[in-house]
C-alpha cells in the first residue's frame, strides 16, 4: 500500500512540475524525475496532463520504455499517441511486450494500421497475433499468454540445456518444458 501511495506521490511531483508555470522546469529535471518512475506512474501522469503537455512528456520517455506504458495507458490517450507514431516505430515499440499486450493495443487500432502493423512484423510473430486475434479481448483465450518451449522427446537433457541456454530470451515465467 505504501508502495502505490509513493508512486502517486512522484507522479503527483511530475504533473506539479509540468504545469506549474511560474518555475519553468528544466527539460533535464522532467527526464530525471521521468527516469525514476515505473511505466504505471508515467501512464498515470499522461493520462492527467492536458494534450500539450502530454506530447511534451511523451517525447522526453525512452524509446525501450515506451511499449510498457502504451499498454499501461487508457485507449482514448493509447489511441492519440499512437495516432502520432509511424507504423514501423510502433513495430518497435511494442516488440518486446508480452502477446496478451501486443494483441490488446491492436484490437483499441483501426483495422487498417493494425494490418499494417502485422504486415511489418516477422511472419512467426505475425502468425501468433492473428491466432490470438481470434478471441474476444476479455475472454480466456485473448488473455492467455501462448510463449512455450517445446522439445521432441529424442532429445536428452544436455542438448535441452544447451537449447535453453542458447535462446537469447525465455518466454516470461518460464516453469515449464513441454515434450511434443
Amino acid at each position: 500500500m505504501s508502495k502505490k501511495i509513493s508512486h502517486q506521490f512522484q507522479s503527483d511531483k511530475l504533473l506539479e512540475k509540468i504545469q506549474d508555470k511560474s518555475i519553468e522546469p528544466s527539460l533535464n529535471q522532467i527526464k530525471r524525475m521521468v527516469s525514476n518512475m515505473n511505466p504505471s506512474e508515467i501512464a498515470h501522469s499522461l493520462e492527467s496532463l492536458p494534450p500539450q503537455e502530454r506530447k511534451l512528456l511523451w517525447s522526453m520517455i525512452e524509446t525501450h520504455e515506451e511499449g510498457e506504458i502504451i499498454s499501461e495507458l487508457n485507449d482514448e490517450i493509447q489511441k492519440e499517441l499512437i495516432a502520432e507514431i509511424s507504423p514501423e516505430e510502433l513495430i518497435e515499440i511494442i516488440a518486446d511486450l508480452e502477446l496478451d499486450e501486443i494483441v490488446d493495443i491492436l484490437q483499441t487500432l483501426p483495422e487498417r494500421t493494425a494490418e499494417n502493423i502485422l504486415a511489418g512484423m516477422s511472419q512467426t510473430d505475425r502468425k501468433r497475433i492473428q491466432e490470438a486475434l481470434v478471441y474476444p479481448e476479455d475472454s480466456a483465450g485473448g488473455l492467455m499468454n501462448t510463449d512455450i518451449i517445446s522439445v521432441r522427446p529424442k532429445h536428452n537433457l544436455e542438448v535441452v540445456m544447451r537449447y535453453l541456454r542458447a535462446q537469447k530470451e525465455l518466454p516470461q515465467n518460464t516453469d515449464q518444458i513441454f515434450v511434443v
